[in-house]
């Protein structure tokens, strides 16, 4: 990529509900912005979860800066254990979410642990909102 250039490659999330996970690439860094996973339909029968294909991180795990989960509905932070998990939780980026992610950071089958718990994960307390600009 050449560099001043910025990328962003949906992995998922478009032209359907779930799987929320957006690449923001600039000069060969990387920011995810959220890490959903979608709720199979009544044809997939014997699939537990869908999550979003996420090879292109696969090679790419040095360059990843920062997740960021925009809020705690699992079609946007549901895939993060599996994430961490293929990325490697002891070299993991930071992952940023708001208080309202954390509460339900849970699996759906409670098994996995809170990841607001984890070393990697931030919540930040509060953010000032904008107000966006308005155009005549």
């Amino acid at each position: 990529m050449s560099r001043g250039q910025l990328r962003v490659l949906p992995l998922g999330g478009l032209g359907e509900i779930g799987k929320n996970m957006t690449v923001v690439e600039y000069e060969d860094r990387i920011v995810l912005v959220d890490v959903g996973l979608r709720f199979p339909t009544a044809e997939m029968m014997g699939i537990d979860l869908v999550l979003p294909d996420f090879a292109y991180l696969r090679g790419r795990v040095g360059d990843i800066e920062a997740i960021v989960v925009t809020h705690g509905h699992e079609d946007h932070l549901g895939c993060l254990p599996f994430l961490l998990r293929e990325l490697g939780v002891d070299d993991a980026p930071p992952v940023y979410g708001g208080a309202s992610s954390t509460p339900s950071s849970r699996s759906r089958n409670g098994r996995q642990p809170r990841w607001s718990s984890w070393p990697c994960v931030t919540t930040i307390a509060s953010m000032s909102p904008t107000r966006p600009r308005r155009y005549a």
